[in-house]
Protein backbone atom coordinates (compact mmCIF):
# COMPACT_ATOMS: atom_id res chain seq x y z
CA UNK A 1 0.00 0.00 0.00
CA UNK A 2 1.33 3.71 -1.12
CA UNK A 3 0.99 4.75 2.67
CA UNK A 4 2.92 1.93 3.97
CA UNK A 5 5.37 2.70 1.54
CA UNK A 6 5.56 6.57 2.21
CA UNK A 7 6.51 5.71 5.97
CA UNK A 8 9.36 3.39 5.40
CA UNK A 9 10.76 5.38 2.44
CA UNK A 10 11.29 8.33 4.42
CA UNK A 11 11.68 7.16 8.15
CA UNK A 12 9.06 9.73 9.53
CA UNK A 13 5.33 10.13 9.47
CA UNK A 14 3.64 13.35 8.87
CA UNK A 15 0.43 12.93 11.04
CA UNK A 16 -0.27 16.68 12.38
CA UNK A 17 -3.89 16.17 10.12
CA UNK A 18 -4.72 12.77 10.66
CA UNK A 19 -7.22 11.72 12.74
CA UNK A 20 -6.16 10.68 15.98
CA UNK A 21 -5.08 6.57 16.57
CA UNK A 22 -7.28 4.33 18.47
CA UNK A 23 -5.94 3.38 21.44
CA UNK A 24 -4.39 -0.17 20.48
CA UNK A 25 -2.24 1.97 18.18
CA UNK A 26 -1.20 4.88 19.88
CA UNK A 27 2.23 6.35 17.44
CA UNK A 28 5.52 4.82 19.05
CA UNK A 29 9.34 4.74 18.22
CA UNK A 30 11.36 2.86 20.18
CA UNK A 31 15.12 1.91 19.95
CA UNK A 32 17.22 -0.97 21.39
CA UNK A 33 20.36 -1.18 19.78
CA UNK A 34 20.37 -1.69 15.95
CA UNK A 35 16.75 -1.53 15.71
CA UNK A 36 14.38 1.15 15.78
CA UNK A 37 10.59 -0.23 16.30
CA UNK A 38 7.89 2.51 14.72
CA UNK A 39 4.11 1.39 15.49
CA UNK A 40 1.93 3.81 13.22
CA UNK A 41 -1.85 4.48 12.44
CA UNK A 42 -2.63 4.06 8.63
CA UNK A 43 -5.73 6.02 9.01
CA UNK A 44 -7.10 5.48 4.96
CA UNK A 45 -7.14 1.51 5.60
CA UNK A 46 -7.77 1.61 9.35
CA UNK A 47 -4.94 -0.51 10.60
CA UNK A 48 -2.17 -0.31 12.50
CA UNK A 49 1.44 -1.25 11.48
CA UNK A 50 4.61 -1.95 12.98
CA UNK A 51 7.97 -1.22 11.30
CA UNK A 52 11.48 -2.53 11.98
CA UNK A 53 14.14 -0.12 10.95
CA UNK A 54 17.65 -0.35 10.82
CA UNK A 55 18.86 2.94 13.46
CA UNK A 56 22.16 3.51 10.44
CA UNK A 57 20.29 3.21 8.06
CA UNK A 58 21.12 6.75 7.45
CA UNK A 59 24.49 6.35 6.98
CA UNK A 60 24.26 4.48 3.21
CA UNK A 61 20.73 4.70 2.27
CA UNK A 62 20.73 1.11 1.54
CA UNK A 63 19.20 -0.63 4.12
CA UNK A 64 15.90 -3.13 4.68
CA UNK A 65 13.04 -2.21 7.01
CA UNK A 66 10.06 -4.86 7.64
CA UNK A 67 6.44 -3.69 7.94
CA UNK A 68 3.74 -6.06 9.77
CA UNK A 69 -0.33 -4.78 9.28
CA UNK A 70 -3.63 -5.89 11.25
CA UNK A 71 -4.69 -6.92 8.03
CA UNK A 72 -1.95 -9.78 7.54
CA UNK A 73 0.49 -8.11 5.61
CA UNK A 74 4.50 -8.78 5.73
CA UNK A 75 5.92 -6.23 3.72
CA UNK A 76 9.80 -6.33 2.94
CA UNK A 77 11.17 -3.04 2.05
CA UNK A 78 14.67 -2.47 0.40
CA UNK A 79 16.12 0.69 -0.03
CA UNK A 80 19.31 1.06 -2.45
CA UNK A 81 21.05 4.36 -1.84
CA UNK A 82 20.94 8.19 -2.11
CA UNK A 83 19.55 7.86 -5.75
CA UNK A 84 15.97 7.16 -3.75
CA UNK A 85 15.65 4.00 -5.48
CA UNK A 86 13.84 1.02 -3.52
CA UNK A 87 12.25 -2.19 -3.98
CA UNK A 88 8.93 -3.62 -2.03
CA UNK A 89 8.00 -7.28 -1.69
CA UNK A 90 4.41 -8.10 -0.04
CA UNK A 91 3.34 -11.03 1.61
CA UNK A 92 0.03 -12.09 3.65
CA UNK A 93 -0.59 -14.80 6.32
CA UNK A 94 -3.43 -16.80 6.68
CA UNK A 95 -5.33 -17.72 8.69
CA UNK A 96 -5.50 -14.71 10.75
CA UNK A 97 -6.20 -15.75 14.31
CA UNK A 98 -6.53 -12.56 15.97
CA UNK A 99 -6.90 -9.01 15.64
CA UNK A 100 -3.69 -7.11 16.57
CA UNK A 101 -0.08 -7.38 16.92
CA UNK A 102 2.12 -7.03 19.87
CA UNK A 103 5.82 -6.92 20.35
CA UNK A 104 8.57 -7.76 23.36
CA UNK A 105 12.29 -6.53 23.16
CA UNK A 106 13.88 -9.49 24.99
CA UNK A 107 17.33 -8.19 25.96
CA UNK A 108 19.09 -11.24 27.14
CA UNK A 109 19.24 -12.85 23.66
CA UNK A 110 19.18 -9.61 21.62
CA UNK A 111 16.11 -9.85 19.72
CA UNK A 112 12.93 -8.10 18.90
CA UNK A 113 9.87 -10.23 19.17
CA UNK A 114 6.94 -9.78 16.45
CA UNK A 115 3.41 -11.60 17.49
CA UNK A 116 1.83 -11.21 13.98
CA UNK A 117 -2.19 -11.55 13.61
CA UNK A 118 -1.27 -15.10 12.83
CA UNK A 119 -0.21 -15.80 15.61
CA UNK A 120 3.17 -16.26 14.03
CA UNK A 121 6.35 -14.50 16.17
CA UNK A 122 8.90 -12.80 14.33
CA UNK A 123 12.21 -12.81 15.40
CA UNK A 124 14.71 -10.12 14.37
CA UNK A 125 18.03 -9.73 15.87
CA UNK A 126 18.70 -6.29 17.80
CA UNK A 127 22.17 -5.51 16.05
CA UNK A 128 22.07 -5.79 12.71
CA UNK A 129 18.10 -5.88 12.42
CA UNK A 130 18.06 -8.59 10.51
CA UNK A 131 14.77 -11.25 10.44
CA UNK A 132 15.89 -14.51 12.22
CA UNK A 133 12.91 -16.56 11.81
CA UNK A 134 9.06 -17.14 12.00
CA UNK A 135 7.71 -19.25 14.04
CA UNK A 136 5.33 -20.60 11.53
CA UNK A 137 7.81 -21.18 8.78
CA UNK A 138 10.47 -23.67 8.64
CA UNK A 139 12.96 -21.17 7.40
CA UNK A 140 13.41 -17.89 6.32
CA UNK A 141 16.14 -17.24 3.79
CA UNK A 142 17.19 -13.76 4.43
CA UNK A 143 20.14 -12.24 1.72
CA UNK A 144 21.59 -9.16 0.61
CA UNK A 145 19.70 -5.99 -0.14
CA UNK A 146 19.90 -5.85 -3.88
CA UNK A 147 17.73 -5.18 -7.04
CA UNK A 148 17.87 -8.58 -8.11
CA UNK A 149 16.58 -10.62 -6.00
CA UNK A 150 13.09 -10.08 -5.65
CA UNK A 151 13.48 -7.99 -2.09
CA UNK A 152 16.18 -10.74 -0.93
CA UNK A 153 13.66 -12.36 1.51
CA UNK A 154 12.13 -16.07 0.82
CA UNK A 155 9.68 -17.98 3.59
CA UNK A 156 9.92 -21.41 3.47
CA UNK A 157 6.90 -24.10 4.08
CA UNK A 158 4.85 -21.83 5.63
CA UNK A 159 2.37 -23.79 7.93
CA UNK A 160 -0.45 -21.66 6.90
CA UNK A 161 -1.38 -19.78 3.34
CA UNK A 162 0.49 -17.68 2.30
CA UNK A 163 -0.07 -15.18 -0.67
CA UNK A 164 2.52 -13.63 -2.53
CA UNK A 165 1.67 -10.74 -3.96
CA UNK A 166 5.37 -10.39 -5.48
CA UNK A 167 8.18 -7.60 -6.06
CA UNK A 168 8.25 -4.46 -7.67
CA UNK A 169 11.20 -1.69 -8.16
CA UNK A 170 10.19 1.58 -6.93
CA UNK A 171 6.08 0.69 -6.08
CA UNK A 172 4.42 -1.48 -3.87
CA UNK A 173 3.99 -4.49 -5.96
CA UNK A 174 0.33 -4.42 -5.07
CA UNK A 175 -0.73 -1.29 -6.94
CA UNK A 176 -0.50 -2.97 -10.26
CA UNK A 177 -3.84 -3.00 -10.62
CA UNK A 178 -2.87 -6.04 -14.16
CA UNK A 179 -0.82 -8.14 -12.03
CA UNK A 180 -1.30 -11.39 -10.20
CA UNK A 181 -0.58 -13.07 -6.89
CA UNK A 182 0.25 -16.32 -5.97
CA UNK A 183 -1.23 -18.31 -3.06
CA UNK A 184 0.21 -21.36 -1.57
CA UNK A 185 -0.74 -23.64 0.68
CA UNK A 186 -1.46 -26.95 1.83
CA UNK A 187 -4.81 -27.49 0.21
CA UNK A 188 -4.71 -24.58 -2.92
CA UNK A 189 -1.86 -23.39 -4.99
CA UNK A 190 -3.24 -20.91 -7.48
CA UNK A 191 -2.78 -17.27 -8.80
CA UNK A 192 -5.42 -14.78 -8.25
CA UNK A 193 -5.65 -11.41 -9.94
CA UNK A 194 -4.80 -8.30 -7.81
CA UNK A 195 -7.72 -6.42 -8.90
CA UNK A 196 -9.95 -9.31 -7.57
CA UNK A 197 -8.33 -8.95 -3.36
CA UNK A 198 -7.52 -5.16 -3.63
CA UNK A 199 -9.23 -1.81 -3.48
CA UNK A 200 -7.65 0.62 -5.71
CA UNK A 201 -8.19 4.23 -4.22
CA UNK A 202 -8.75 7.55 -6.01
CA UNK A 203 -5.24 9.04 -4.39
CA UNK A 204 -3.76 6.20 -5.51
CA UNK A 205 -3.73 3.81 -2.61
CA UNK A 206 -4.08 0.71 -2.31
CA UNK A 207 -6.05 -1.74 0.20
CA UNK A 208 -6.50 -5.47 1.04
CA UNK A 209 -10.53 -6.13 0.83
CA UNK A 210 -10.99 -8.50 3.22
CA UNK A 211 -11.59 -7.80 6.32
CA UNK A 212 -12.53 -11.59 7.42
CA UNK A 213 -11.28 -14.88 6.40
CA UNK A 214 -14.27 -15.99 5.45
CA UNK A 215 -14.45 -13.73 2.87
CA UNK A 216 -10.95 -14.15 1.00
CA UNK A 217 -11.35 -18.52 1.05
CA UNK A 218 -14.59 -17.73 -0.41
CA UNK A 219 -13.12 -15.85 -3.46
CA UNK A 220 -10.48 -18.82 -2.81
CA UNK A 221 -12.96 -21.60 -3.56
CA UNK A 222 -14.18 -19.83 -6.41
CA UNK A 223 -10.68 -18.94 -8.58
CA UNK A 224 -8.88 -21.71 -7.21
CA UNK A 225 -9.67 -24.93 -9.46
Amino acid sequence: MKSVLFVTAFLFVLLAKAAPAPERCKTITETLKGVQLQRIWLEQAGICMLSVSPTDAYKTMVYRDYVLTEDGMFMVFNAYGTDGQFGARDFFLFPRKQTTSSYQWVPETDELIIEHVTGDKFVFDVNKAVLKSISGAAKVVVDKVATNNKGGVSIVGYQGQILDVGFALNQDPAMIKAGKSVLTGAQRNCSLRNQDIFNYMSDGDVIFKFKRDTDFQRLVSASCR
